[in-house]
């Protein structure tokens, strides 16, 4: 989860200069309120801005930015150590404690921003997770992602930035299929992807995964480059057109299966950080599950004589007399 998070209320009066549906980098907000004063000075105008604050996910401030049309207004930071300390909630050293900590923080935020590349990556995948997964990483995981994909870039970051995204987005999605971490209600879906890329195990594979699938081909091709294969055309054949007359609806489930199969070796290899082409994905993966099928078939005892043969000749075997 981010360590900082800045929201605005939708309550009152809505600005231009401020995105109420963004959870906002803590830099980004101090921004977003600057820009804001100026226009409201420059128009004579004075206003307020009630916001809420997040750290380490944990709500723990519901407060107001008052624009003074005579008097600047607080900086962001500022306005939340006056309030961590002056509240008597805490003891003064729990206050201390919040403080400090917050301040660690947004050091580390500000330092961080200095890359303008990075900035702009954090702000992207921010904008992306958050409206289509609504999940944050924090600034470190974020770091981390940036590093191992702008490593491996060797020119045009920009020109890459969104397809670099929506790949780390598919990865995120493949890891979350992967995991079963999408059972239960929301609260509980949102606990189980937190416990799972907040474990540094967990997130190192999902880092080397995001690397090997921005590199490799995308989950989308897998089921073109079965269906072209030849060897899955004959594991089709043998399913629907000689195994089927005696129980389709096994057949069917066999095939769902191996599809999974192929997809969870597609993953559990590009976890190692193995980036994949097509050719491997034909021998490496698909054909390499079905001839391994096909010799499990030929173990039954209960195989007809045209089942048999089928199995030998798509698992390679030759029958010597």
């Amino acid at each position: 989860m981010r360590e900082l998070v800045i929201k605005f209320s939708t309550e009152g009066e809505r600005f231009r200069e401020i995105d109420e549906s963004k959870s906002y980098f803590f830099s980004e907000a101090e921004k977003a309120i600057n820009l804001l004063e100026k226009r409201l000075k420059n128009e004579g105008r004075e206003a307020e801005k009630r916001f809420g604050f997040y750290m380490d996910g944990e709500y723990l401030l519901d407060s107001i930015i008052a624009i003074n049309k005579n008097k600047k207004a607080d900086q962001i930071e500022e306005h939340i150590v006056k309030a961590f300390t002056s509240t008597d909630q805490w003891t003064k050293e729990v206050a201390e404690e919040q403080v400090g900590k917050l301040k660690n923080y947004v050091q580390n935020e500000r330092e961080a921003f200095l890359n303008e590349e990075f900035r702009a990556f954090a702000y992207l995948i921010r904008d992306v997770f958050e409206k289509k997964v609504d999940f944050l990483f924090s600034l470190k995981q974020t770091q981390a992602l940036f590093q191992e994909v702008y490593a491996k870039i060797a020119n045009g970051f920009f020109s890459q930035l969104e397809d670099i995204v929506f790949s780390i987005l598919d990865s995120y999605e493949c890891i979350v299929d992967f995991n079963d971490l999408l059972k239960g209600t929301y609260e509980e879906t949102q606990l189980n992807k937190e416990k799972w890329f907040s474990n540094e195990q967990h997130f190192s594979q999902f880092v080397r995964f995001v690397s090997a699938n921005y590199f490799s081909i995308r989950r989308a091709r897998l089921d073109v480059l079965m269906s072209n294969n030849q060897l899955y055309q004959s594991f089709q054949d043998y399913l629907f057109e000689v195994k089927a007359e005696n129980d389709f609806f096994k057949s069917w489930n066999t095939n769902l299966n191996l599809k999974k199969e192929i997809e969870r070796k597609w993953i559990e290899l590009q976890f190692e950080g193995l980036t994949i082409n097509e050719e491997f994905v034909e021998t490496g993966i698909i054909e390499s599950i079905l001839v391994g099928f096909f010799r499990e078939e030929l173990k039954k005892g209960d195989l007809t004589e045209e089942e048999r043969r089928f199995c030998e000749g798509a698992a390679r075997i030759e029958k010597r007399f």
